[in-house]
């Protein structure tokens, strides 16, 4: 293990030698003052390392079909030093004046980013993790996992933005089954890093920045995000240009190619170019040059993914997302691939099983996740960040057009789209500190302030309790057969979200699992021991190491469905016994082998539908349960095969399809989420043959399993595989104890 991490720590270091190089040949006007020393080269040196050698290296894949391979990357990597060591030697070998000084000051910062780093390295969850995501399929592709070329210049079966690929792909070359985790961790680094400079910058002081490099990667909104998404990227490379901003003497070709970059992890990033507009216009150096230096390349970098636009989806302006959107009219604009909110659609409408619009949820989600009073520092902040015009506007408009345009964005219901808005967090932060540092300058008038806030903070999310707004009617139409939404689900997730504290809600971190970092611990030693890239996933929610006891003894559980479990106040999961070695009673000839119905009252009806999962066998389907206390149309239950590494029922409601073309269409919809929540492999019930199925005529399930982590998910929407997640953990001779619900977080 000891020598896993050495070479992680070795090749890291490598990565950034070409950084390095590159960071040599930048010389900061020497008279500027600047007490933050080598910090700002080592941010440059993490830009070309980390991030745009990855790039090169992929755009050389992309072209030619090669798989990427460290040989690939190590090439790149050598061609970009070799470049930055010619011009060093001929502008005279000169090291710049602020290396050679400043370390002393230097090293806390980059000791205590290096240590949150470090936790979210450990803290990274691999129970989140899936090799077959959208992010991790297209990285299987680009390194030729299974040995197949694709031509992912002409085709993007994910919908995957380049940026993001080229960086995963690098990292996981480089660091095997580690690379989610490796860049995870380096992300984080670079948030607290950069939200130190950055946050000294536009404060105007040191022990402001310290503030910064806390809150922006430590707070519960960015720490909720526990696996390496888009997003994540986004914000990490964001904060490092932040770091480079407002100074009298800018790296312009590093900006320029770091823009690039953010653009190509998240292309609606674009919208924040005005802010880099009023960057170029304050600069007081020369502003064309200034601008030639960054604008080529910006366009070097990007140019990939224009050329990608055009060859995969027939134009420059045809985006990933926008081919998987129908046209759909709206008032000003016309047809748009997608659906906006009011005041482009007619009237205000919400996505069905969203308490709120889009535009409500924005700032819900965040006054629930950082608490009242950092809140209403964030607004007080918007103006407090103005007592210096132009860091103030910078701010304003890195934030304002990309958060205006997404807060417009209906059909907004993938859970991890409400993550989305961490890629505009660092004037988040920003604002947050510069919202404490006024109130704690001057109490009497900006503190008031902050207490007026919190104050009305307070009053309107709790009036906002009461606010319904109607479902849009566009939803259905476009996604037909999704389950009806039931209300109160809605007001669940309402009430959840509304329940507010003054202080930073750290409760929101086990939104989607529990929170368990340091048992990371156990995901991340197996990591080190088998480094080859992952081509399979645990079931959801549950470390490597925590598995059903196929030598032990098995025992009963019984699960009442009758009523709904999101708000049961009753027990529907309970501790049965050992298994006796008695054969299942069936009162049907329809029970296949393994299920039995078990009459307790004498009337003939089934009072108790017995299972047994202790046997090699395929799912089993339960169907047409009626459950008229809970919903209105019937449930089905999936369960996981026999002796499947965790025992698992997946809830679904609606008609059990009874012919192949409707199969197909409902396998579609919920194999592959099924596959990662309960374990099936989703060909594992391709066909109507390959799996078990028996009418429910009782909503009580009697289980015989071996003793280990059990599994019980209920479907919600198929469509954005929303889905409610229940854990235990079943021993023998204990009473179980459930957690959850989670909300199934995917990406």
């Amino acid at each position: 293990m000891l020598i896993g991490i050495f070479q992680v720590v070795l090749t890291l270091a490598g990565m950034l030698i070409p950084g390095l190089m590159v960071a040599l040949n930048w010389h900061p006007v020497t008279s500027e003052e600047d007490e933050r020393g080598p910090l700002n080269h080592v941010i440059v040196a993490l830009v070309w390392g980390m991030g745009l050698v990855p790039v090169i290296a992929f755009a050389y894949v992309l072209f030619t079909g090669a798989p990427l391979t460290p040989g690939v990357i190590v090439v790149s990597g050598a061609s970009v030093t070799l470049a930055a060591l010619i011009i060093f030697v001929r502008r005279g070998a000169r090291v710049p004046s602020h290396l050679r000084r400043g370390w002393r000051c230097a090293l806390p910062v980059l000791l205590v980013a290096l240590a949150i780093g470090l936790f979210a390295f450990v803290r990274y969850d691999t129970r989140m993790h899936f090799h077959d995501s959208c992010m991790f399929q297209v990285t299987g592709q680009v390194l030729q996992l299974e040995g197949e070329s694709h031509d992912l210049l002409r085709s993007n079966e994910e919908d995957q933005r380049l940026g993001n690929i080229a960086l995963m792909t690098t990292f996981v070359a480089l660091h095997g089954s580690l690379g989610p985790r490796v860049i995870y961790g380096f992300l984080v680094f670079a948030m607290a890093l950069g939200g130190f400079l950055a946050g000294a910058r536009f404060l105007g002081r040191r022990e402001w920045g310290w503030f910064v490099l806390a809150a922006l990667p430590l707070n519960p909104y960015v720490m909720s995000l526990s696996i390496t998404d888009e997003n994540f990227i986004t914000l990490g490379f964001s904060a490092l240009l932040f770091a480079l901003l407002r100074r009298r003497g800018m790296p312009w070709f590093t900006i320029g190619a770091l823009c690039g970059l953010i653009w190509l992890s998240r292309h609606i990033m674009l919208l924040s170019a005005p802010a880099m507009i009023v960057v170029l216009w304050r600069y007081e150096g020369s502003r064309w040059r200034a601008f030639l230096r960054a604008f080529i390349p910006f366009n070097m970098v990007s140019l990939i993914c224009h050329i990608h636009h055009c060859l995969a989806w027939g134009g420059l302006t045809n985006f990933e997302n926008y081919r998987v959107s129908s046209l759909n009219p709206h008032r000003f604009i016309g047809e748009y691939p997608g659906m906006l909110q009011w005041p482009l659609y007619e009237t205000v409408v919400r996505t069905p099983w969203n308490p709120f619009p889009t535009f409500l949820m924005w700032p819900v989600y965040l006054i629930d996740k950082l608490g009242v009073v950092l809140f209403a520092a964030l607004l007080l902040g918007v103006f407090a960040a103005f007592r210096k015009r132009t860091e103030g506007l910078i701010l304003l408009l890195w934030f304002a057009p990309t958060y205006l345009f997404l807060s417009l964005q209906e059909e907004w219901d993938v859970p991890n789209k409400m993550g989305i808005i961490i890629i505009i967090f660092v004037p988040i932060a920003i604002w947050m500190t510069a919202g404490i540092e006024a109130a704690v300058r001057s109490p009497r008038r900006w503190g008031l302030a902050l207490l007026l806030l919190s104050a009305m903070s307070w009053g309107g999310v709790t009036a906002i309790r009461e606010v319904n707004v109607p479902v849009d009617p566009r939803y259905h139409e476009r996604h037909p057969g999704q389950r009806a939404e039931d209300a109160e689900y809605v007001r669940w997730e309402r009430a959840r979200i509304t329940s507010v504290a003054p202080w930073p809600n750290y409760g929101r971190l086990a939104d989607h699992l529990s929170f368990q970092p340091w048992r990371n611990l156990v995901d991340l030693g197996d990591e080190l021991r088998n480094r080859a890239p992952r081509t399979s996933s645990p079931p959801y929610g549950w470390h490597v190491d925590e598995r059903v006891d196929l030598d032990g003894s098995p025992v009963v559980v019984e699960v009442d469905l009758s009523h709904r479990l999101l708000d049961r106040e009753s027990e529907w999961l309970r501790y049965v016994g050992p298994a006796l070695d008695t054969p299942l009673q069936c009162v049907s000839q329809a029970c296949p082998e393994g299920v039995g119905e078990v009459d307790t009252t004498g009337d003939g009806s089934p009072d108790v539908l017995e299972i047994d999962l202790t046997q090699p066998g395929p799912p089993l389907a339960i169907t047409d349960i009626r459950v008229p206390d809970w919903a209105d149309v019937p449930l089905n239950v999936l369960t996981s095969g026999g002796r499947a590494e965790v025992t698992g029922l997946t809830l679904i409601f609606g008609h059990w399809p009874d012919t192949a073309p409707a199969h197909d269409v409902f396998h579609h919809r919920y194999a592959r989420f099924i596959g990662k929540i309960t374990g099936p492999p989703p060909d594992a019930w391709a066909t109507p043959g390959a799996i078990d199925r028996v009418t429910g005529r009782s909503s009580r399930l009697r289980l015989r399993i071996f003793p280990g982590p059990m599994t019980v998910a209920e479907a919600v929407n198929d469509f954005a595989q929303r889905v409610l997640v229940w854990h235990s953990f079943v021993e023998r001779e204990s009473d179980l104890s459930v957690r959850g619900p989670y909300i199934f977080r995917h990406n």
